[in-house]
C-alpha cells in the first residue's frame, strides 16, 4: 500500500467534518457511531481499506473488507478471534467491519456507489482522511473527538454535554443521558432503550478522555477520568505504564512483561510499517542516518529499545530508520539486541530531529516536535527539552548531555 501524508491533515479533518451536516436526528445519521466504532478497530478498518483498494479495486461492500486477506491476518492477530470464515465469530466481525464502515460514511470519507445484491458498494472519497485514521489509534481518537463534537453541536446537545464535563456530578449525568436518549425516542425509528445507552457510552467517553475528564463506567459516572486503554477494543496496556520515581529502568523493566499481547505487537509493527512508508516518499530521506553504501535504510531501530520503555514503542518519532550494518553493529554493538550504544544513540536523536524539521517545514502532521520532546524526557528521565527551544538548541542539549553523562 502506498502512503501520502498530506499538508495541514488535522485542519483538513476539521474543515471537512464542519462542512457536513451530522444531526443525528435527520437523514440516517443515528447510526453514528456504535459499539465497534472504537480507536484501535476503526484504524484498523481504515487500513484494511486501503489495502484493499490498493491491491483489488476501488470499488468495495462490507464482505469484500472483511474477507480480504490484509483483515484476516490483521483482525485475527489484533482482536484475538478465530478466523474470519468461520460461522460462529461471522456476526460479530460483521459488526466490527460495518459499524466503522458506515461511520466512515456519514462522516463523508466513504460514499455510496449503488448495490451488490442487498449490499452497498462504496468507494473511497476522501482518502486524506482515511490514511490519517489509518496511521495509528491515536490519530484516530483524534478524528473520533472532531468528528463526535460537530454531531452533538449539530444535534443541539451540546448545553448538556458541557454541563457534564463542568460539573461531572451525577445530577447532570443523568440529565445528559435522558437527554440524549429523548433525542433518539423523538426524532429517529429508534425505540429500544438499550440501544441509545449503547451508543451514549461511544460518544461520552471519547470526549470525556480528550477533556481529560470523568465518563461513564457500568452505566454511572466513572471514579476516575476515562484512561486510554479503555477507550479500545482490545487493551494495549504498555500505553498504561508509569515508572515510578526513584525506580531504575532496568529494576522496572523487570516487572513488566514487554509486548504482552497480540494487540501491542500489531500497534509496533504498523508503526514500524507507517515510518517505512512515510520515509519511501520521493521528497522525504529514506535514509535518515546517511551512509555513503547504498543500502537499504529499512531496518526500523527503537532508539529509545523497547525492553526499557515500552511506552514509547509505537512512537514514530522514536523509530528511525537505519541500514542493517548500521543497526547490528553500531545501534547494538557487536548484534546484542540488548545493549544500546549511547554515541549512536545521540546520532540517531540528532538524525531524527532533522527528519522531524522536514516533516514541520511540509506541515504534513508525521511527526510531531512535541511527542519528540515527550519521549527525549521519558528516555532520559529528566526535563531535558522543552517546547519553546529551537530545533537547532534541541541538537545542541542532547549533544552537551550525552558528552557529560
Amino acid at each position: 500500500m502506498e502512503q501520502q501524508v498530506y499538508r495541514d491533515i488535522e485542519n483538513k479533518v476539521k474543515q471537512h467534518i464542519d462542512s457536513l451536516n451530522l444531526d443525528l436526528r435527520v437523514n440516517e445519521n443515528h447510526r453514528f457511531t456504535d459499539q465497534k466504532c472504537k480507536p484501535d478497530v476503526i484504524s484498523a478498518v481504515a487500513e484494511s481499506i486501503l489495502f484493499y483498494i490498493d491491491d483489488e479495486t476501488d470499488e468495495f461492500t462490507c464482505s469484500d473488507i472483511r474477507t480480504s486477506k490484509f483483515s484476516n491476518d490483521t483482525m485475527v492477530n489484533l482482536f484475538q478471534k478465530p478466523d474470519i470464515g468461520k460461522k460462529t465469530t461471522e456476526k460479530e466481525y460483521d459488526k466490527v467491519f460495518s459499524q466503522p464502515i458506515r461511520m466512515f460514511w456519514t462522516a463523508g470519507i466513504l460514499s455510496k456507489v449503488g448495490k451488490r445484491g442487498n449490499a452497498y458498494k462504496y468507494q473511497v472519497s476522501n482518502r486524506e482522511i482515511l490514511e490519517y485514521i489509518a496511521m495509528s489509534d491515536q490519530r484516530a481518537l483524534s478524528f473520533l473527538c472532531i468528528f463526535l463534537e460537530k454531531v452533538i453541536l449539530d444535534s443541539e446537545l451540546k448545553g448538556a454535554f458541557d454541563e457534564f464535563f463542568n460539573n461531572q456530578d451525577a445530577a447532570s449525568f443523568a440529565k445528559l443521558k435522558n437527554e440524549f436518549t429523548q433525542t433518539y425516542f423523538n426524532y429517529t425509528g429508534v425505540k429500544k432503550k438499550f440501544e441509545p445507552a449503547r451508543i451514549f457510552t461511544q460518544v461520552i467517553n471519547p470526549l470525556a478522555f480528550c477533556r481529560k475528564s470523568k465518563g461513564t463506567e457500568k452505566g454511572r459516572v466513572s471514579k476516575l477520568p476515562i484512561s486510554y486503554s479503555s477507550l479500545c477494543y482490545n487493551r494495549v496496556n504498555f500505553r498504561d505504564i508509569q515508572k515510578p520515581k526513584g525506580m531504575s529502568r532496568t529494576e522496572f523493566a523487570n516487572t513488566h512483561t514487554v509486548l504482552d499481547t497480540d494487540a501491542e505487537r500489531y500497534q509496533v509493527d504498523r508503526a514500524k510499517r507507517k515510518v517505512r512508508q512515510y520515509h519511501s516518499q520521493d521528497d522525504v530521506a529514506s535514509n535518515e542516518v546517511y551512509i555513503h553504501d547504498g543500502t537499504p535504510h529499512m531496518h526500523a531501530h527503537h532508539i529509545f529499545p523497547v525492553s526499557l520503555f515500552p511506552e514509547l514503542s509505537d512512537t514514530f518519532e522514536n523509530l528511525v530508520l537505519i541500514n542493517p550494518t548500521q543497526h547490528n553493529a553500531y545501534a547494538h554493538p557487536n548484534g546484542d539486541t540488548r545493549t544500546v550504544s549511547k554515541s549512536y544513540q545521540l546520532l540517531c536523536l540528532i538524525a531524527k530531529l532533522s527528519s522531524i524539521k522536514l516533516s514541520e517545514i511540509k506541515n504534513d502532521s508525521f511527526y510531531s516536535i512535541h511527542r519528540f520532546i515527550e519521549m527525549v524526557n521519558t528516555g532520559l528521565d529528566e526535563d531535558l527539552l522543552e517546547p519553546s527551544m529551537p530545533i537547532e538548541l534541541m541538537q545542541k542539549e542532547l549533544a552537551d548531555h550525552y558528552v557529560t553523562d
